[in-house]
């Protein structure tokens, strides 16, 4: 379930970035930059649940931290970091939320 959980956030997260950067998907402002983190940290994690499997825990929980991050940055008013609809934030505090949950339960 991990595994998967990884392989989805990592696809999610190289999506996004890959939409901002070619403008297919504009839901608020961030540097360029910034999307190619999202290309970059998306492609990793993909390529961690495929090939080194001892990390997936870590990978997931880093990657899922970083969004509830990302969402929380995005609601704080006064940082301008990035201008995101408040429905995309929440989203993403939500899903990296439930990637910090699943990161932490244990194998049965």
């Amino acid at each position: 379930m991990k595994k998967i959980a990884l392989i989805v956030l990592g696809a999610i997260v190289s999506v996004m970035g890959l939409a901002e950067i070619t403008g297919i998907l504009n839901l608020g402002t961030e540097p360029a930059w910034h999307a190619w983190i999202k290309i970059i940290a998306g492609a990793a994690a993909l390529v961690i649940s495929f090939i080194y499997a001892k990390y997936i825990d870590s990978a997931l929980f880093i990657l899922s931290g970083a969004l509830v991050l990302m969402g929380i940055v995005a609601i704080v008013p006064g940082l301008n970091v990035a201008v995101e609809p408040l429905w995309h934030a929440i989203a993403k505090i939500v899903i990296g939320g439930a990637g910090i949950y699943i990161a932490y339960m244990k194998k049965k």
